[in-house]
């Protein structure tokens, strides 16, 4: 019988964490299927006051000590440089510190689309992603997609 691979677990916690978190503030979230995951594990569609506002992010979900970094925590970009940059729902990193049991966040299009040699996404200390801090994640989110969608 197999062992259960410890990192695993630490990823679905963290995808568990950011799906609950846009839930519970009255988000859509759709998991992709692992056989579909390339780059992003959700997409979360966000409502305000119980109605879609038609605006769609797409997010790749980390968990784990490995991804911290001098000044916070870094995503490695890998092969997804050029879909993340170029995507229509904009993609955002999202890495669960299990030490500290939060969630941090960054805009891994724009920062691509500044830098496109990348070769990873830099993820503030700073940018906690909670209950207290969605509303303006979102809000912050939906101005880059309106900015960056118009001529």
């Amino acid at each position: 019988m197999g062992q259960i691979d410890r990192r695993r677990v630490l990823e679905d916690r963290a995808i568990n964490r950011v799906t609950a978190l846009f839930q519970e503030c009255g988000h859509v979230v759709q998991k992709i299927d692992g056989h579909n995951d390339f780059g992003e594990d959700l997409y979360v569609s966000f409502n305000e006051a119980r109605r879609p506002t038609g605006y769609t992010i797409a997010v790749q979900v980390k968990g784990g000590v490995s991804y911290r970094s001098a000044r916070g925590y870094r995503v490695k970009v890998r092969q997804h440089g050029r879909s993340w940059r170029e995507a229509n729902a904009p993609v955002v990193c999202v890495v669960y510190d299990p030490g500290t049991d939060l969630l941090y966040w960054a805009n891994a299009s724009e920062q691509l689309r500044c830098v496109p040699e990348s070769r990873s996404i830099e993820v503030g200390r700073a940018d906690v992603l909670d209950a207290g801090s969605v509303d303006a994640f979102v809000w912050r989110m939906c101005r880059f997609i309106g900015r960056e969608g118009r001529p």
